[in-house]
């Protein structure tokens, strides 16, 4: 039951702002299997709410957080060698990239790391400090419905405090469309062209400012090792 609290901490204390203590109520046979618990606390939780606003929050923030769970490892010893070995291949070779000019780095194929999962939601539920409750709170005052995009990123190192091997960031609007066309292996040249299609382009000053905002962003999408080049997947 105790998993509970890492698996749904957002999910718990959003529903403190609703005035529901969730965990003080809930019971699941000890000899349950997690998975067996967590849809049972899924389906206690909807329960909860009748505001339509709030069940579609409560929804919303479950299937995150239950779809983080999904890719974590229980603890280190899960987390194989393949994963790190990896991880070493991307640290070395993002620093090549890095250093490789625009013209250069347009010939390179990346694709998005398979252990990258993006997501879009209504409400801003990532990029929220997971052992400060107030600040979480805040945070849901702070941003009302709207678009907000997010990514979970499987890492080889486990955090013993947050009893996860998963990292969640916050990604602008346009990061997160660069970061979907790279689903498929593909040349920075190619990715470039296909996102300056979305865009009515009608002066050179707006191509220039259109250009620096596609580099920059691909330049970060590879610093975060969130694109990778294509031939280091196994």
């Amino acid at each position: 039951m105790n998993n509970l609290h890492h698996i749904f901490h957002k999910t718990i204390t959003i529903a403190t702002v609703f005035g529901y203590d969730l965990m003080r109520s809930f019971s699941c046979k000890d000899n349950s299997s997690q998975t067996k618990i967590n849809h049972a606390f899924i389906q206690y939780t909807l329960q909860q709410f009748q505001s339509s606003e709030q069940l579609e929050m409560m929804q919303q923030i479950l299937e995150v957080e239950q779809e983080k769970f999904s890719l974590r490892n229980n603890d280190s010893t899960q987390i194989d060698s393949k994963i790190g070995s990896e991880y070493a291949n991307f640290n070395r070779d993002r620093e090549h990239l890095l250093l490789l000019s625009l013209e250069d780095l347009k010939n390179v194929s990346l694709q998005q790391n398979q252990y990258v999962a993006c997501y879009a939601s209504d409400w801003k539920f990532v990029f929220i400090n997971e052992t400060d409750n107030t600040e979480l709170l805040d945070k849901i005052q702070e941003f009302p419905k709207g678009e907000y995009y997010f990514v979970f990123q499987q890492t080889d190192v486990f955090d013993t405090i947050l009893q996860t091997n998963v990292l969640e960031f916050h990604l602008t609007k346009y990061e997160y469309y660069m970061l979907q066309l790279f689903e498929e292996a593909s040349s920075v040249k190619t990715i470039m062209n296909d996102f300056f299609e979305v865009f009515e382009i009608e002066t050179e000053a707006q191509m220039n400012s259109l250009l620096k905002e596609a580099t920059r962003i691909i330049k970060f999408l590879i610093y975060r090792k969130f694109i990778v080049r294509s031939n280091n997947l196994i």
